[in-house]
């Protein structure tokens, strides 16, 4: 298996635990391939990601990404600033959106370049998203989602409730299943790892969200391959 192919599984599941403050080991083939911290500032509508790999070799891109998302009510994103630190790529690129005017404007640090797109009512970036689901309060339906300047829809649908063990303890959950679908007939734009390979319309997640807004766990099916990981500790 490439390396590619490898990081594409495992890297879908970024992004996905929303506690205050929480860390996660990524775990594929009985091997842990990297580590997710979050930080989640209600007060603040501010959510910041880290991911880092635990392993780095041909199997293994080095990975030191951090992503800053700064939201208004009902999660939807005024803002995200993505620190890319990957092995062939590093670029600081930001992206601002405007509701009123329905646009969102991206500009990149490395050449200075500067593109804009529109975007629905109701969008939410990736990290949004997944933010608004782990309230628990995300209803079975479809969403828009904003995917590196292409409008994606999110399938979300509610499934039962479960008892979930990982290394930070025992958990009551509900599970939600995922499914992400872009337009038809058009290349996903690449800007980083975790968000492209987030953005994947040939695979399914599955989520389970605790109480106090905690993700405890995911897992991603992506042609054959299951991905998971493990909550180690959080502070709610």
């Amino acid at each position: 298996m490439t390396a590619l192919r490898f990081w594409l599984v495992l890297l879908q599941l970024s992004g996905l635990a929303w506690a205050s403050n929480a860390e996660y080991v990524l775990k594929a083939y009985g091997l842990k391939i990297a580590r997710l911290q979050i930080n989640h500032d209600e007060k603040k509508h501010r959510i910041t990601v880290s991911a880092n790999s635990l392993v780095t070799n041909k199997l293994f891109p080095q990975l030191n990404n951090r992503y800053l998302i700064k939201y208004r009510e009902n999660y939807q994103p005024e803002s995200l600033t993505r620190i890319i630190r990957q092995k062939h790529l590093t670029d600081t690129v930001v992206t601002e959106f405007d509701f009123e005017k329905g646009l969102a404007i991206s500009t990149r640090k490395s050449d200075g370049s500067v593109s804009s797109y529109t975007i629905k009512s109701g969008t939410r970036d990736v990290f949004s998203f997944l933010a608004f689901v782990s309230t628990g309060k995300a209803a079975s339906g479809n969403y828009a989602l904003d995917g590196n300047g292409l409008t994606w829809t999110a399938l979300l649908q509610e499934k039962q409730y479960e008892a979930i063990k990982c290394t930070a303890g025992k958990f009551q959950t509900r599970r939600y299943a995922l499914q992400l679908r872009k337009p038809s007939g058009v290349k996903a734009p690449y800007v980083d790892m975790v968000t492209h390979n987030i953005l994947s319309d040939d695979g399914s997640m599955n989520l389970w969200v605790g109480e106090n807004k905690l993700l405890v766990s995911a897992s991603v099916k992506r042609r054959g391959i299951t991905t998971t990981w493990d909550l180690v500790k959080f502070e709610p």
